[in-house]
């Protein structure tokens, strides 16, 4: 015997019909032209030390300042949900480094009464995320990275689990007429391909409409920028040269270093030629570990648990984590010093790793750039 099908009023749900004829188009806007969409999500993928978060820092201060070219010609308020760095050793000093308009530039927490700030959990708070960017006219909203604000009960590796966060996160944008920019990570898995090589799952790649990827060409010692993915927009976008620039920046407890973003020329170099030597992919994972650290404090002295993310985000375990640590002090590379009056002790690169940098192409480290 077969059962009947299940009537309107067991399942309360009914098939609805909408004519194309009744959905007015709307055109492609572009935040930044050809590259980062309005009303989507973008996401920004690559190895640890390529400068991803800095990237971000650089198209929030452009956002804040009016100057992208695109469809924002006055400036826009940009708020940022970060993990990793560290606001007052890392974020601000980058965005005075980038010369973004901090007035204009918000870090998100979830406001929990007694029990303090919180960072966002999603997709929970999307609600509360909707309502933030329509009561303070936000334009774009950083999320770096994506995996660190993933609620506890998805899976990171399940497609059909990461949808329920990324799919509400795009239609957030949509209807906010917004950008969200995520940042993601590139896992150790080999091949060519860009968007396989995101860390969790396939669906990071699939959801997303447009994807910019950070890399360096160890050929060269250069990094490049690529457009990974558009849906929206040409397919046949070239490759950006950009450099990490250090910066001077003077605050109440003296001068503190990071880096800054700066675009440069157009180059034949295509993501899937760097990724058939990748130095993050070959070597063992003490050497990997150690490029990371190395990589990380480029950017920003970071405390150890800053670098053992950033370590175990790139495949090795913490362990292995100390064990280049080890061998990187013992190399006179780095140094722990603390990181000021009642702060805890952060790590640093010494002048000897100052100079292992320079090698990679981050520049003349401890030069003002104007």
């Amino acid at each position: 015997m077969t059962d009947a099908a299940p009537t309107r009023r067991e399942c309360d749900r009914a098939l609805k019909l909408t004519p194309a004829s009744s959905i007015a188009p709307r055109p492609i806007r572009w935040a930044w032209p050809w590259r980062v969409p309005i009303g989507e999500l973008t996401l920004t993928a690559g190895y640890a030390g390529t400068g991803k978060s800095t990237f971000l820092m650089w198209f929030t201060a452009a956002v804040t300042r009016g100057t992208l070219g695109g469809e924002w010609s006055r400036p826009r308020n940009v708020a940022i949900c970060a993990a990793e760095d560290s606001w007052d050793r890392a974020i601000v000093p980058r965005l005075i480094a980038a010369g973004a308009d901090l007035g204009r530039v918000f870090r998100v927490d979830v406001d929990m009464d007694d029990d303090g700030d919180t960072q966002i959990s999603l997709p929970r708070d999307l609600i509360l995320l909707g309502e933030m960017i329509g009561r303070s006219d936000v334009a774009v909203v950083v999320v770096d990275p994506v995996l660190s604000f993933l609620s506890d009960d998805l899976d990171s590796y399940k497609s059909k689990e990461i949808r329920r966060m990324l799919e509400p996160l795009r239609d957030l944008a949509d209807r906010t007429n917004s950008v969200v920019l995520g940042n993601v990570h590139f896992n150790k898995s080999a091949g060519t391909d860009p968007l396989l090589k995101i860390a969790g799952a396939s669906a990071f790649g699939e959801v997303c409409r447009a994807a910019l990827s950070f890399m360096k060409d160890d050929n060269n010692n250069t990094f490049i920028m690529s457009q990974i993915k558009n849906n929206l927009g040409p397919h046949d976008l070239p490759s950006m040269l950009y450099t990490l620039e250090p910066v001077t920046i003077p605050t109440e407890e003296g001068p503190t270093e990071v880096t800054r973003f700066v675009l440069g020329d157009e180059t034949a170099r295509t993501p899937n030629e760097l990724l058939g030597g990748v130095g993050g992919v070959d070597g063992t994972d003490r050497d990997l570990a150690g490029e990371v650290i190395l990589a990380t404090l480029a950017e920003s002295d970071a405390a150890w648990e800053q670098l053992v993310a950033a370590i175990e985000a790139e495949g090795p375990s913490g362990r292995t984590g100390e064990r280049a640590r080890t061998d990187l002090k013992k190399a006179g590379l780095i140094a722990s010093v603390r990181g000021g009056p009642g702060q805890p002790f952060v790590w640093t690169l010494t002048e000897k790793g100052r100079a292992r940098i320079r090698g990679w192409g981050y520049g003349e480290v401890g030069e003002v750039a104007e």
